[in-house]
Order: structure tokens, then sequence, then C-alpha cells
């Protein structure tokens, strides 16, 4: 019946529309008469006026104020999941019309409305909806909510003004994810947010890290539930990250390095899918960051993966794509004929021992090539032209002219020259189109027997020829290949054959001896280089190859133990091979130095180390060569980029590597190599933003429970303020200074807990007035991203510093204040720790002491009802000396009587939301003492409450519950209040058992709060009050009490 019934009505309603296309006037004032202000409107009317304004957009203009009006006013009364529903389709169709109206009002004879109009009318609705809708429980509400959201945000978005409440609401779209209900709908209209954020305002970028890891969860993870992705869901993440890209390029880029070295499988493919789709979309500002992007790919060419392999090759194509490899040489053609050569011998077994068939490794056989193609592909143009030139000529002696010319003039060119690489493709091509075959096979095998394999520019240029030239000599270059074997095979000049096979063979398969010995010479080598002189320089054609080598012999050292030399030995042979002539550039200097710190920081300290003797000598010989490395490598060049690289680098390895991975075995943060090179003298000046970030990353470290841990992040922040404080005023002066630092520094080295608290103070005091107040926001940040990374002692000296930074700083937070409360909001919400969340809290009141108007007006607008996090934070405020004025704060912000209502907006403090500021009250007083603690506000408490009681509406539908807080209450306890008259009741009651115990017990015993929470019984309830001033003797205060009640 029901079912039939709602048929009847789907029909009646299209029936309607359909005949407002005629009668529209006498069809809308039918409508009218049925939506009535606070009257429950019928699901019936709510669809039908949806349907009727959608079809006729500019005849429906002259309703639409008064309609959206009407609909503010029974909104909050609709608590029915279908009406609801019909509420959200209805509010849908307008604001479709209404962008419809906006986009050609002109066609309209009304008077125009402007877009500033129609978001005033819309913006109280939708703070409803995602406040109080959203987060339903029931699937269709969100649904309908959601696809509401976004024809009202087409209107909202473009008025700047709301922009950044809007941005506000981002973490509660966020938390819909996961809800059973269609993702696609939540992207969009996150998309929708982002794209309306522009480079003059854009999302801050605290909501980068959370949706970007919210969104690349979903790419990256397997179709589970209730991640149903489809192919639109899919586009729309994508373009989410696109609008991230534009926005915030260097954070996003960031996240993407580190979830790719931290990930694995999944997380990889699709990460660099994303990375990829990004670069090839070539946002603005992007291309400045490619060494980002390159470095970014890098991280993961080590994964053997088929999934990840095909990923990675796919990027590196959108990197040549995009130009961000200049110079295609080196690392991505090798990474290209790896993999061909492992797919070839993976597919040589049978199919039926492969994954999926050996379908993958197929996959990764046919990207390989594809990606080849793309590289090869700046000079196609050309070669083209050339091939098919040379095909419209009769004469084939041509072809073998052009090629035997342009052989001649590859000498007269650098191997890694533009003319040299062009000339390698065209010589290809002409030897394509020759009809002589046996003068191509020559000269292929003069080419092969001239070429310098160990420069990678001219192994290139020889790769892109022979390519060109086997589309149509494949006989040619497969017989000149067998010739030039049997020559290598038979020659004397064995050490060229011999070093060819040394730095052919894979770093990962050597044995420790054959890598010592190779290590040997090319140490050897150098310095024989060296020592020819300046009269005779010399220079090694082969340094690039060399040293690629030797990284790739660090990287292929276990990273838990350290059982040879030969990660020493191979440092040393990099400072000797660094000093020979054609000096390295930046971006290759930043490699080695990243490498080489990399290795040394995944080995466990010293204290880890089970074995005593060698070990222990070893470990401190290795960590020796690295300082001598370093500190050599600066010297090479001590240009202002190269010297921000290196704090680049300090920065990015000790945040990945963490305390918590170093009690799993898996590394940890090592702060002496970071002091080394801090130390040096050619560390003049320290980049913006570098010295918050460094220094907020290891001052918790400086009550690590070991002391080498203790040691190096004194002393590596010693070495920072130093620099920092060069040229910037310093309270102590010269050798003051260094006395007081090195002191503090001993300290922390002591075994007594106390001492080491002590010292960590001071130095967070140092490091705080040397701190620049564009820096305070990041400092912060950053101290309070440590928290439950690392162990409970780092946790509680990240929030003492914490502390000392809001103390120190207290006059300079006015303009990052909200950001601040912000950040510690977040952090308290995810710490399970009671002690550190205690001091967060605490860190709260240090705010609140300057800055108490802003921090009481930040808590109020946390939703209601009240949890666990609000609590404890106004809870931390009744703890402090001064929380009368915050009770006084807070009765300021609502009216307590008719004549406060009507001059509420002369009031220099903004009036709150009445229950927040009731509810406020009751968390504040809860947590003072019994007794006399309330003291003269005692009377205006009381007054104030039992005027809002009455003023409370007769409704017993409780507060919306807040997604992901959940609210249950001690097993066994009854159910916490919820709604606004039981809250209310809730804040007097703690009043009273505060200040009028007496009163209190009485209305226990005579269920006098039940009576007053009853809107029937609440004048009974208040005369049960009245009649108890006859119990309690408090004189004055009792008697001003009894006034403010009865007046």
């Amino acid at each position: 019946m029901a079912e039939a019934l709602s048929e009847l009505q789907a029909a009646a309603s299209d029936t309607l529309a359909a005949l407002a296309g005629s009668y529209f006037g006498p069809v809308m004032r039918e409508l009218q008469k049925h939506l009535r202000p606070f009257v429950l409107p019928a699901e019936f009317t709510l669809l039908t006026l949806g349907k009727v304004m959608a079809a006729s957009v500019y005849r429906c203009v002259p309703f639409l104020g008064i309609t959206l009006t009407t609909m503010q006013t029974v909104m909050r009364g609709i608590d029915d999941s279908r009406r609801q529903g019909a509420f959200c389709t209805a509010l849908e169709c307008m604001c479709g019309a209404i962008s419809t109206y906006l986009r050609s009002w002109e066609r309209s004879t009304y008077p125009q409305i402007t877009l500033q109009r129609f978001s005033a009318y819309l913006l109280p609705m939708y703070q409803y909806l995602i406040s109080a809708w959203l987060p339903s429980e029931d699937t269709e509400v969100k649904l309908a909510v959601l696809k509401a959201l976004g024809p009202m945000l087409n209107i909202l978005l473009p008025r700047k003004d709301l922009q950044n409440q809007i941005y506000g609401d981002i973490p509660l779209l966020l938390a819909q994810y996961g809800e059973n209900i269609e993702a696609f709908y939540i992207t969009k209209v996150l998309g929708q947010i982002l794209q309306a954020s522009s480079s003059n305002n854009p999302i801050p970028a605290v909501h980068v890290e959370a949706i970007s890891h919210t969104l690349s969860y979903q790419v990256t993870s397997k179709a589970q539930w209730p991640y149903r992705l489809c192919r639109e869901n899919h586009t729309e993440i994508s373009h989410v990250f696109l609008q991230l890209a534009r926005s915030h390029p260097s954070e996003l880029l960031g996240i993407f390095h580190r979830k790719l070295e931290m990930g694995r499988g999944d997380t990889r493919v699709g990460i660099l899918a994303l990375m990829s789709y990004v670069i090839g979309a070539e946002v603005p500002g992007m291309a400045s960051r490619k060494h980002l992007c390159i470095k970014s790919v890098k991280s993961v060419l080590t994964d053997g993966s088929p999934r990840v392999r095909v990923a990675v090759l796919q990027a590196i194509g959108t990197l040549v794509s995009a130009g961000y490899l200049d110079k295609v040489e080196g690392w991505p053609l090798n990474y290209i004929a790896l993999q061909l050569a492992v797919s070839a011998n993976s597919l040589e077994r049978p199919m039926r021992s492969l994954p999926l068939g050996g379908l993958l490794e197929k996959m990764v056989q046919k990207t390989s090539l594809a990606t080849l193609e793309i590289i090869i592909a700046s000079g196609r143009g050309i070669s083209q032209f050339l091939r098919k030139t040379l095909g419209r000529s009769k004469e084939g002696s041509w072809s073998q002219d052009l090629s035997q010319e342009l052989g001649r003039q590859m000498s007269s060119y650098a191997n890694a020259s533009v003319e040299k690489a062009f000339l390698c493709k065209a010589l290809g091509t002409a030897l394509a189109m020759s009809k002589d075959v046996a003068s191509v096979t020559g000269q292929l095998r003069e080419l092969l027997r001239m070429a310098d394999y160990l420069n990678g520019a001219e192994t290139e240029c020889l790769g892109s020829c022979l390519q060109l030239c086997a589309r149509d000599q494949l006989d040619a270059i497969l017989r000149a290949l067998g010739d030039f074997e049997e020559e290598m095979a038979e020659g004397e000049d064995s050490w060229h054959l011999s070093l060819c096979k040394a730095l052919g063979l894979n770093a990962r398969r050597m044995d420790t001896a054959l890598t010592l010995r190779f290590i040997e010479s090319i140490s050897a080598v150098s310095l024989a280089v060296q020592r020819s002189g300046e009269s005779q320089p010399h220079q090694l054609p082969h340094k690039q190859v060399l040293l690629s080598q030797l990284l790739e012999i660090i990287k292929a050292e276990p990273r838990s133990s350290l059982l040879s030399p030969v990660r020493q030995e191979a440092m040393v042979a990099i400072g000797h091979l660094s000093k020979v002539k054609q000096p390295l550039s930046c971006e290759r200097n930043q490699e080695l130095m990243e490498q080489c710190l990399d290795s040394v920081f995944s080995l466990p300290p010293q204290e880890f180390t089970e074995d005593v003797g060698p070990i222990q000598t070893l470990y401190a010989s290795t960590m020796a060569t690295l300082e001598g490395l370093m500190q050599m490598l600066l010297e090479e060049d001590e240009t202002p980029e190269r010297l921000q690289g290196t704090f680049r680098v300090s920065r990015c390895l000790v945040w990945t590597r963490s305390w918590a991975k170093a009690r799993r075995g898996a590394g940890c943060i090592q702060a002496k190599p970071i002091y080394c090179f801090l130390s040096f003298p050619n560390q003049t000046q320290i980049p913006p933003g570098q010295f918050s970030t460094l220094a907020g990353t290891l001052g918790p470290y400086t009550c690590d429970s070991l002391g080498s841990i203790r040691q190096g992040a004194g002393d590596a922040i010693g070495c920072l303020l130093d620099i920092q404080v060069a040229k910037q005023p310093w309270t102590l002066r010269g050798r003051d200074k260094v006395w007081a630092l090195r002191r503090v520094c001993q300290e922390l080295q002591s075994a007594d807990p106390e001492e080491v608290w002590d010292a960590s103070i001071k130095l967070a005091k140092i490091v705080s007035r040397a701190l620049p107040k564009t820096e305070i926001l990041p400092f912060a940040q950053t101290l309070l991203e440590s928290l439950g990374a690392v162990s409970q002692a780092c946790d509680q000296a990240c929030v003492l510093w914490f502390h000392t930074l809001l103390t120190d700083h207290a006059s300079d937070l006015k303009d990052t204040l909200q950001a601040i409360l912000s950040i510690t909001s977040t952090y308290l919400r995810c710490m399970e720790d009671p002690e550190p969340r205690g001091l967060l809290a605490q860190a709260v009141s240090l705010l609140a002491q300057h800055h108490q108007e802003a921090v009481v007006t930040y808590l109020l607008q946390r939703p209601l009802p009240l949890d666990k996090d609000s609590k404890e934070l106004w809870a931390a405020l009744a703890a402090e000396d001064f929380f009368q004025d915050i009770l006084k704060d807070l009765l300021d912000r609502i009216p307590s009587g008719p004549a406060a209502e009507q001059g509420a907006e002369t009031q220099e403090v903004a009036v709150a939301n009445p229950l927040s500021v009731v509810c406020a009250i009751g968390e504040v007083v809860m947590r003072t003492a019994v007794g006399d603690a309330l003291g003269s506000l005692l009377p205006e408490l009381c007054y104030a409450l039992l005027y809002q009681l009455s003023r409370t509406p007769d409704s017993d539908t409780p507060l919306p519950s807040r997604a992901g807080r959940p609210l249950a209450s001690p097993k066994g306890a009854a159910p916490p209040p919820s709604t606004p008259r039981s809250l209310t009741v809730a804040a007097l009651r703690a009043v009273l058992a505060r200040g009028l115990q007496d009163v209190a017990r009485t209305l226990d015993k005579e269920r006098g709060w039940r009576l007053l929470e009853d809107p029937c019984s609440f004048p009974e309830g208040v005369s049960l009050l009245a009649r108890e001033r006859a119990l309690v003797r408090f004189g004055s205060r009792l008697a001003t009490y009894c006034e403010l009640l009865l007046s």
C-alpha cells in the first residue's frame, strides 16, 4: 500500500511540474500555500517545488527568496529521513536553477538578484546541513546532503569572504569516507572546494596532509568495502591532487616522496600514477621543483614488484615528456635496460611459474619499450625526414656516402652535446636505408670498436644509432656485434675488458673481497691522476660512471648492521674521486651527500651494537670517514645553492629516521652526522624556514633515553644556533655564549633524568630566543608532529618545548593564534597517552593567560555536545588562577535578560551561541573546588542559567551526534545530557553543587532537576528553588541571588 501511494505521489508531482509549464502562476501559488513558516512541509510538496523551479528557471525567480527563507525556518524541525532527503533534493534543484539564472540573468524580466543575496539565503542552510545532517547515521540522508552540497557550493564559493569558513569543513567531509556511501560524491565536493581556492586564497596547508592521505589511500588500497572505486571517483581524485599541486606544490611533493619511501606495492603504484598525472598536466610552479619529482621516482628504483616497475617506467616517460630530464643520461636508460633484461630472463621460464602467467612481465617489457620511444623522440622528426628523403633516392650509394660523412663529423663534437646526439640518430637512419649490407656491417663494427663504454653520453648515442639502424639492418647489427665480441675475447688489451666486466657486475652480487679490491682500484687511480700535478693535468673520462658504481655499492650494504669496511672504503674512494678534475655539479654533489648520510643514518647507534672491539672501532672509523667526506664535499663549492641544499638534505634525513624504527632494529636518527656538517666553517647562513624545522625536529631528542642521541641532538642544535644568531642580536656574547651552550650539552649527557630535563628546557629557551617571528608557526607544528612517533620521554619533551615557545613568544602570537590552537586541537585528538594530553591542554591555558578572549572564542566554536577533547580544554582553563575571569568572559557572551538581548549588538564581546556558553560554564564550574570558589559570580551564574533555561525551546530532540566522536558514558552510568534543556540543567546543577550544596541536595531529594528540565513543570522547579532561600543562610549573597531570581 505504501509503495503504491509513493508511486501515485511521484506521478502527481510530475504532472504538476508539467502543468506549471503552461500555468506556472496557479501551480506555484498552490505550492506556496503548502510551504508555511515553521510548519513541516510534506515530502510531496518539497519534491514538486524542486521540479517546478528546475523546469521554469526564469519564472520562479520572484518566488526564490520567500521559498528559501521559509525552508530555513522548517529544516531544523525535520527529523525523518524521507523528508530530509526530499528537502535536499528540492534544495539541489533550486540551487541548480539559481546557477542557471546567474549565468544568464538578462533573460529574466524580474529585477536582478545578485549572487551575494542568494548566498545569504543559502549560507544558514549550508551550515546546518554540514553540521547536523551530514554526520547522520542514515546513509540515504548523507548521500542526499552530498548531492545538494555541489550546487550550493557553486553559489557560495565565489564569495571569498565565505571560502575560509568552507575550508574549515574539509575535515568533516573527509570523515565521511568509509560511511558506506559512494565516495565519488564526497570527492566531487572536495574538488569543488579546491577548484575555488586560488593563489590569493588557497586552502590552509594544514589540510593538505589529511586530504592527500585520505584520497591516496583510496587510490592505493585494493577494491575492498567500503571503497568501491568507480572511474568517476578516480577521475575526481586526480582532479583534487591537481588542485593541491597548484596551491601547495612543495607540500604535495613532500607527501608523495614520504609515501613512496615508506610505502610498498599498491601504495607506490598509486602515488606514482598520481604524480605522473600532476606532472603531465604542466601545473605552473612544478617545473621549478623538478628535482623533487626526480628524487621521488629514484627512491623506488630498487622495488622489484612488476606493477611498481611499470609505474616507475611510466613516471620516467612523463618526466621526459614534461622536460624535467633535460639530459636523459645515466639512471633512466640504465633502469630501462635493466627492466628489459629482467623481463626477458623471467619470460624464458615456464609461464605457469610466473604471476598471472607472465602477463605482468610482458607489461614491463612493453612499457620499457614505450618509455624508450619517448626518450628518443626528441630527434624523431628530423630522423623521419631523413628516412623519407633517403627512401626516395634511387641511388643507394648516397645513403652510404652520407653515413660515412656523418661518422667523420661525429668526432668533432663533445659526447654530451646535442649535435652529437642528432648525428648519431641521423647516422642510424642513414645506415638503415643503405643497400650495402657489408658496408653497414663494417661501419657498425668500427663504431663499436671506437666507442668509450665508460662514458654514459657516448653509450647513449651509440644505443640510439643502433636502435634506428635495427629497423632495416638487424642482420648487419647482429653480425657486427658478433665480430666485435670475438675481437674483444682474443685481444691483448685485457685491462680494458677487465674494467668493462668489473663495471658491468651487479654491485649487489659482488662478494666482499671483490668489492673491496674494486674500491681500492678506484682510489689508487684517483690518487694517481691527482699526483700528475698541474703541469700535466689529467682527467678521468669515466668519473661519473665510477661514482655511480660506488653509490650502488653503498646502497647494497645492509642497512641494519655494520659487518665490513665496505661502506667506509667506498666513502674514502668517493672522496678521492671527487677531487679529480671535472668538478661535480651541484645536483651530483647533493646526491653523494644524501646517499652517504642515508647509509650511515640507517645504522643503529653504538649502544645497540652487540659486538665489542672491532665492530665498535669500525663504527667509530666509519663515522669519522663520513665527517671528513662531508667536509670535503662542502668545501668543493660554497655557493648559496649548495649550502641550502645541505640543509634540505639534513632536514629530510632527520625527518625520515624515527626512533620508533630504531627500537624495531630498522634504523634510527643519528644527530652526530648532522652536527658534523653543521659545524663546518663555511656554514654561514640558514635558508628561511630551515632553522625552525631542524631545531623543532631535533629538540625532542634532547630527552631521549640514549646518551649519544641526546649529545648529538644538543651538538647539532648548538651549531644551528651559532649559524642562526651570527647576524642577529644575541643576549650571550663570545665566551659566555659558548660556555652556556657547552654546559647545556654536557648536562644532556647526565644520568640524572631531572638534570636532563632541566638542560633540555634551557636549550629550548635559547632556541626560542633565536627563533624569528615568521618561523613560530612552523616550529610549533614541527614539534607537535613528532608526538607519538618516538617515545614517551620525547613526547613530553615535544610538549615542554612547545610550552617554552608559547611562554617566550606570548606577545607575538596574535596573527598565528588561531592556527596554533587548531594544530594543538588536532594533535590532542590523536594522542592517547594521558600525560602528553594534559600538557597539550595546559598549553591552551598558557595561551589563554595572554589571549583570553581569542582562546575562549575558539573553544566556543567547537560543536556540541562537547567531546572529550573539548571538556579537557575547558577543564585546563578551570584549573588556572584566572578561572573567574573565564567565567566573567562567558557571562558577557550571553544575554541574561530582555534588556541584555536588546543591547547584545552593542557589546564589545561578540554574543556566542547561548547553548555553547552554557555548556562551557558547566565544564569550567565542574572542575573548580567546592566552597567559596565561585564567590560573587554565584548569583549571576544562577540567574543567567535559569534565564537561558526559560528561553530554551521545548524540544526533546537530541543534538546531532558527531561523526567519529563517540560520547559514550561509562558502563552502568546514565547517558550524558544530549538535549538543550538537559545540558542547561546539568550546568545549573554544577553551579549549585559548587556554591549552594544544601540547595543542590534538596533538589536531588525532591526531583527538582527533573522539574526544571520538563518545560511543563519548569515553574514548579523554580518555586522549589525560591523556597530553599529560607533553608540556607548565606547572607547578602543569597539575597542578591533571590532578587535576581524573582525579578
